[in-house]
């Protein structure tokens, strides 16, 4: 399956810092970019019960050294894209002229709009946005603690299990699903906002008119996971880290989210 196969039925090591209100503060011989530099939980350095990487003010990922470890030599590791806007671009969201509610057609318009507006340039920069010409995008802070958190390699965080006969899954069947989410610009100046400094102030945690985010799903699912055919047969696949090494997922679903008054 390619990405823009996608039909709309499916759309639904580096530096420790310390943030403070003001500029951040860099832990002692680190600087942003540099390579897994140890930490611990709360981000102090040493002893090495965590591995931490920054290449801005928020860590790109936080993750143990035996999941970091799994990491190819080449790569590739996670950044966070968090040079958020104070300004959203003006018309730049072409789905807000599309009448989500003039039946099917203008329903399944209105999710192919949003589909190849997240997709432009993102394919081809393999959802690196550090990569992507075409249009910025941005994540989500501190996603980074407890058992759901970033992994190092495209910053995927663990998402709801599925147990069958969920999804066509064979019953007493459970398969692990991982997810990264994007927000547009319009998205990145309240995720800015809000993240100004260490302590979110949630009273400015409003998106407004042309904010939009995707989010892409992978799922551990096998062939012989599924009652029958293979469901996610042809999906495009990521290989990913965890602490028992690295591990292929495929591609399940995708996500999509807009203000629209």
């Amino acid at each position: 399956m390619r990405w823009n196969s996608l039909p709309s039925w499916i759309l639904s090591a580096g530096c420790v810092v310390a943030l403070t209100p003001a500029a951040p503060v860099y832990a002692a011989g680190c600087a942003p970019g540099a390579t897994c530099l140890p930490t611990q939980a709360s981000g102090a350095p040493l002893p090495a019960q965590f591995v931490a990487q920054c290449s801005g003010a928020f860590p790109d990922f936080v993750t143990s050294p035996a999941t970091v470890a799994a990491v190819p030599a080449t790569g590739p590791l996670f950044k966070l894209s968090q040079n958020y806007p104070s300004k959203a671009p003006a018309d730049d969201a072409p789905w807000l002229n599309i009448d989500f509610a003039a039946g099917v057609r203008g329903a399944n318009d209105y999710l192919y709009a949003l589909r190849d507006y997240a997709f432009d340039g993102m394919i081809d920069a393999d959802f690196k946005p550090e990569l992507n010409n075409v249009r910025p995008w941005f994540h989500m802070p501190m996603m980074n603690f407890g058992p759901n958190a970033r992994e190092p390699m495209h910053g995927l965080t663990t998402e709801r299990t599925l147990t069958g006969p969920e999804l066509g899954l064979k019953a007493g069947v459970s398969v692990h699903n991982f997810a990264v989410g994007f927000y547009n610009a319009a998205g990145g100046v309240t995720i800015g906002r809000v993240w100004k400094t260490s302590s979110p102030d949630v009273s400015k945690a409003q998106f407004f008119q042309g904010a939009m985010a995707f989010k892409i799903l992978f799922s551990t699912a096998q062939a012989g996971d599924f009652q029958g055919a293979d469901i996610l047969a042809g999906a495009p696949e990521w290989t990913i880290a965890t602490s028992s090494g690295l591990q292929t997922v495929r591609l399940m679903q995708m996500d999509v989210a807009a203000v629209d008054a």
